[in-house]
């Protein structure tokens, strides 16, 4: 039987390493906002996250330290594979 169904983003759990850790940034604008810096999803994907959830990790088997909604997101210059911001 051919599984019809799509799959779907229902929320967005990211491992904080290396120079990618750098990127998180409270919001200057807002107390309760963090920029989230860059992930390597798709157009799709990305415009899908928004409104879910989003959650950061200091390692693989670790808790997050670091979640919320996902209020928006822009594409990185030059790749459309990568998303920027996530807030």
């Amino acid at each position: 039987m051919e599984n019809s169904m799509k799959r779907r983003a229902v929320a967005l759990h990211l491992v904080e390493k290396g120079l990618y850790s750098e990127y998180l940034k409270q919001s200057p604008s807002a107390f309760d906002e963090w920029d989230t810096g860059n992930w390597w999803v798709g157009d799709s994907s990305a415009k899908e996250l928004v409104g879910k959830n989003i959650y950061l990790h200091l390692g693989q088997k670790k808790m997050s330290h670091l979640g919320g909604e996902i209020i928006s997101y822009v594409n990185f210059p030059g790749d459309r594979k990568r998303a920027v911001g996530g807030k």
